[in-house]
């Protein structure tokens, strides 16, 4: 629709135009015939001025297309779980080739973190829809574990500079990690079932505990995603504090969890169920620390660059800002549970 709108906005601007220009003014070939070269030189005239035309109204294209064409219900969803096609005739360009295996290790991101994102409220109300919805997207995700897995051996055969080669074996590494974000997201949804076949719920103060976690993963999530997506470096920065802070408060809520267990305020079912919850969301911010370190590394093009040595200057305050984000995200995420 947005190329038919462009032919047809765009001829009826360059008649406008045309006859206009026409009407005031006498042109003498006007009348004559027009041979092939003219027709191609006007086309390319056409097709310029219009592009040129419409730039500064792209939105407003692409809103009079959906208006025309709107969107079936659940149609996102469907394009969601769609598969993306890694075309092996793009090896010949094997530049081109990993960029296209990148683009499908996003859509392999953003479905762990749409899962992870549903994870924790489906605790509570054991939604089955969701839950099925969620169990779809880990289908795909392992799916695109397995075909970008399989794409990335076939760029590797081809013939690699060092950086294409560096790029391949990182996207390898960056497969793991989503993945199993992936599975600790679905750790934390099969605990729902658990929890409903059991008659489990948590006190209102683990409830509370549990949700600060939860919106310190959605953020070092989106930060992770976002790093990743753009090869941001100074986004890339951001994800260790938060991963610190994360680390924190999981330890902090653990011995806070086992003393209530001790003193028979929490039963001991629900106090264990809990007690995973806490291991698998301090594993997806563990795995997230590692893609942004990754993310680093690459920028840095050093060939002997260690992501956990580079971890422990951070920590150690040798990496620029890094006390400052974690005192924010101390305060943010921290001091909030240590009112709790």
């Amino acid at each position: 629709m947005i190329h038919v709108y462009f032919n047809i906005i765009g001829s009826i601007v360059f008649m406008g135009i045309i006859y206009g220009a026409t009407a005031v003014a006498d042109f003498p070939w006007w009348n004559d015939a027009i041979g092939m070269g003219e027709i191609a030189n006007f086309h390319t005239l056409f097709n310029v001025g219009a592009t040129l035309l419409f730039l500064p109204f792209t939105k407003l294209l692409a809103r009079l297309a959906e208006w025309t064409v709107p969107d079936r219900a659940g149609q996102s969803q469907e394009l969601e779980l769609e598969m993306p096609v890694l075309d092996e005739l793009l090896l010949k360009s094997p530049a081109v080739a990993i960029q296209q295996a990148k683009g499908a290790v996003e859509k392999m991101a953003e479905n762990a973190r749409a899962n992870y994102n549903e994870t924790v409220p489906v605790l509570f109300s054991h939604d089955e829809e969701t839950i099925h919805l969620i169990e779809q997207r880990e289908s795909l995700v392992d799916k695109l574990e397995v075909g970008i897995s399989n794409y990335l051996v076939k760029v590797s055969d081809c013939e690699l500079n060092e950086r294409d080669s560096r790029a391949v074996s990182e996207l390898f590494n960056f497969i793991v990690d989503f993945e199993r974000i992936g599975d600790y997201a679905i750790n934390v949804m099969e605990r729902s079932g658990e929890m409903f076949d059991k008659e489990i719920t948590f006190s209102p103060s683990a409830k509370q505990e549990l949700e600060l976690v939860d919106g310190a993963i959605r953020e070092i999530l989106e930060l992770t995603i976002q790093a990743f997506r753009a090869n941001d470096t100074l986004i890339a920065a951001r994800v260790e504090p938060l991963e610190e802070t994360v680390d924190l408060m999981t330890q902090t809520l653990r011995d806070r969890h086992i003393l209530r267990l001790k003193e028979g305020s929490c039963g001991i079912e629900g106090g264990v169920i809990f007690l995973e919850i806490l291991t698998n969301l301090e594993r997806i911010s563990d795995h997230c620390s590692n893609v942004a370190a990754r993310i680093v590394g690459e920028e840095s093009e050093d060939a002997h660059f260690d992501a956990h040595e580079f971890r422990r200057n951070m920590h150690d305050g040798l990496v620029p800002d890094f006390n400052s984000m974690l005192a924010r995200y101390k305060e943010k995420y921290y001091a909030p549970l240590e009112e709790a």
